[in-house]
């Protein structure tokens, strides 16, 4: 037997597989290669990017670049060619909702820049609607920056779902801290009122309704990278927003008025 480490919290968990199983292995896990912040595209095509999703980049005692549990911290990279042999993996989550193991490369070669530096919302937290209290539990003094995302925005009865598209959905950007470099760490406290709100109970649970994924958002100082919860569950009956702004819809749809979800009371 040889030894594969899976990252889980603060510590990596030995996994024990084969020798006969690094070709299986092989076409299952994708090399993660990781990107500095200012590698990040400012403009056009974000399709290639995927993040390492709440972990941390760190340095161990013996001096070699480790990964810890953060959540709200995020890594960018790219996927490139599959790993040959057992490594350590961590989750990726890309900006359309997929989530998959990676393999890491090493030496990492990345700058630890914690990202992203904001969450992003489009219906009932924004500020006026039903659930604005939830962020305000976590942010109580934090303005919102006004911004969009790109995508398509439909009425899923009572509240909205950011799904693909062509257009643009408007909504609001919330940093959870006044400071560049401390607004990743600070965002875990936000997510943690947030992440049971939209149902999304980890990267490791397949998810009924919305996963949290990082994607650019467009404001009027430029592009931000941000949270933001994406709808991966049934739009079959999902009324299409072509504004992409939510405050264009009424609240509730004809036949929903005593339509609840599980956190309406949060």
């Amino acid at each position: 037997m040889v030894a594969a480490y899976q990252l889980r919290w603060r510590r990596a968990i030995r996994l024990h597989v084969s020798r006969d199983q690094p070709r299986v292995l092989s076409r299952v896990l994708p090399r993660f290669v990781p990107v500095s912040a200012s590698d990040l595209p400012s403009d056009g095509d974000h399709d290639a990017l995927v993040f390492l999703a709440d972990v941390r980049l760190t340095t161990d005692p013996s001096g070699a670049d480790t990964l810890v549990h953060a959540p709200g911290c995020a890594i960018p990279g790219r996927l490139a060619e599959h790993v040959v042999a057992p490594a350590m993996t961590a989750t990726a989550v890309h900006a359309s909702g997929a989530i998959q193991d990676v393999a890491l490369v090493t030496p990492w070669g990345a700058s630890r820049d914690q990202l992203p530096l904001g969450v992003f919302v489009y219906g009932t937290l924004m500020r006026g609607e039903e659930r604005e209290g939830a962020i305000r539990s976590a942010l109580p003094g934090v303005a919102p920056v006004d911004g969009s995302i790109a995508g398509g925005l439909v009425h899923l009865g009572a509240w909205p779902g950011l799904v693909d598209g062509e257009g643009r959905v408007h909504g609001e950007l919330f940093h959870a801290s006044d400071h560049a470099s401390d607004m990743a760490s600070d965002l875990g406290p936000l997510l943690a009122v947030l992440d049971p709100i939209e149902d999304f109970l980890g990267f490791h649970v397949t998810p009924t309704e919305y996963v949290r994924v990082v994607a650019p958002v467009t404001t009027a100082s430029g592009l931000a990278w941000a949270w933001t919860y994406r709808f991966v569950g049934d739009t079959t009956s999902a009324l299409p927003i072509p504004s992409g702004r939510w405050r264009d819809m009424p609240r509730r749809l004809p036949g929903t008025a005593g339509m609840r979800r599980p956190t309406d009371a949060v």
